[in-house]
């Protein structure tokens, strides 16, 4: 059975290392990180949201440059990383102004996201077009989380949150 992994969180970062590198391979890495035998298990326990095991900076890192050396696009743990202090940073700065900025390149985002989706699902895709239609879905799901963010805690300079974005009427 799948679970269901929040996409922008370590353990979505984690599993798309293991796709690459297979679970037994990532248990090799840390293995040899630590200089001693990690079990699988204890791997694929770091990529359960339900349960309390979680990666360690160090042990991600050796997954994140052996999964870079072997040919893997992007670098799942540092945008993961990033992804979530922008979220965090972008709830302390709300304006209806901003609000509509950020949905409009949420808009933007998706529709570039949905075209490299369509197009890698063509018979005669590449790869490139495979690393692209992942990189526009990370791009519109980073642009959500920053629109989701303002939207359940974000607040302005002075302090207000956005109640309503700009319509150009009453409500």
């Amino acid at each position: 059975m799948t679970k269901l992994r929040a996409p922008v969180s370590f353990e979505r970062a984690l599993v798309r290392i293991a796709d690459h590198l297979g679970w037994d391979g990532c248990a090799a890495v840390v293995s040899q990180r630590r200089g001693k035998t990690v079990a699988v298990r204890t791997v694929t326990n770091w990529s359960e949201p339900d349960t309390s095991a979680m990666i360690s900076l160090e042990d991600a890192f050796a997954l994140e440059l052996a999964y870079r050396r072997a040919g893997g696009e992007g670098s799942p743990f540092a945008d993961c990383f990033v992804s979530r202090i922008k979220a965090e940073q972008h709830s302390s700065v709300s304006t209806a102004e901003e609000l509509t900025r950020r949905v409009a390149k949420q808009i933007k985002e998706g529709g570039e996201a949905n075209s490299a989706v369509v197009l890698a699902l063509a018979p005669n895709a590449t790869d490139a077009d495979l690393a692209l239609a992942r990189r526009e879905l990370e791009e519109s799901i980073e642009a959500q989380q920053s629109t989701l963010a303002l939207l359940t805690g974000g607040t302005g300079p002075d302090g207000s949150k956005p109640e309503h974005a700009p319509h150009g009427g009453a409500n």
